[in-house]
């Protein structure tokens, strides 16, 4: 098999390809942080975390969300569900591990 990964962390927006690049040179994504890219939403409509921004123009984005895997299985996942950010912080993330 390959290489054993301990843990990676990863960045998801609906933003392309191209603008999650752009944040991983600007905020300094190295080995085991990733940036991906969900247009349109669509992974994050289908776990329950899609926002429908149509209203204001920004069509489907996600919201603000974390999802935990041990081995590709869902340890814990969570979404906010008012502005700001709490429970998808790193500190409520981190005390999940």
């Amino acid at each position: 098999g390959g290489p054993y990964i301990s843990q990676i962390v990863a960045v998801l927006t609906a933003n392309d390809a191209w603008v999650m690049n752009a944040w991983g040179k600007t905020f300094g994504f190295k080995d085991r942080i990733i940036g991906l890219s969900d247009p349109g939403a669509e992974w994050s409509k289908q776990l329950g975390y899609g926002k429908d921004l149509s209203e204001v123009g920004m069509g489907w984005r996600t919201g603000r969300w974390y999802i935990l895997l041990d081995d590709l299985k869902v340890v814990a996942t969570e979404g906010e569900t008012k502005s700001g950010v709490s429970v998808s912080g790193a500190d409520n993330v981190l005390s999940k591990l």
